[in-house]
């Protein structure tokens, strides 16, 4: 994927976003690392920012957001659910006001 990322052309912006379950963050450790579940996304976001970094993908296109438990994928409350809710998306948008924006495909 981050062969691919290279390519996107600088009008683009790469977003990280990082989603959590609706569990309330209980483990100490968790919390003081976390805080909350808008920081547990938004760590989330960032390892994989610094990952995709580290394999010379431009940091400056990548903007890491958080939406914590609030843009679930599976809004049931089951073990499963939470699982899948539990994640990482990449998508690339044109810069906003970008008019010169080439479409990007990412296959």
């Amino acid at each position: 994927m981050a062969e691919k990322l290279k390519e996107i052309p600088p009008s683009y912006i790469i977003y990280i976003d990082g989603h959590t379950d609706d569990l309330p963050v209980k483990n100490p450790a968790t919390v003081e690392a976390h805080r909350d579940l808008w920081g547990l996304g938004a760590n989330r976001a960032l390892t994989v920012l610094r990952a995709l970094e580290g394999m010379a993908v431009n940091g400056s296109q990548m903007l890491p957001r958080s939406f914590a438990a609030y843009d679930p994928i599976d809004p049931a409350k089951t073990p499963a659910a939470r699982r899948k809710n539990r994640r990482v998306e990449i998508s690339v948008e044109p810069k906003p006001g970008s008019s010169t924006a080439e479409p990007a495909a990412i296959e």
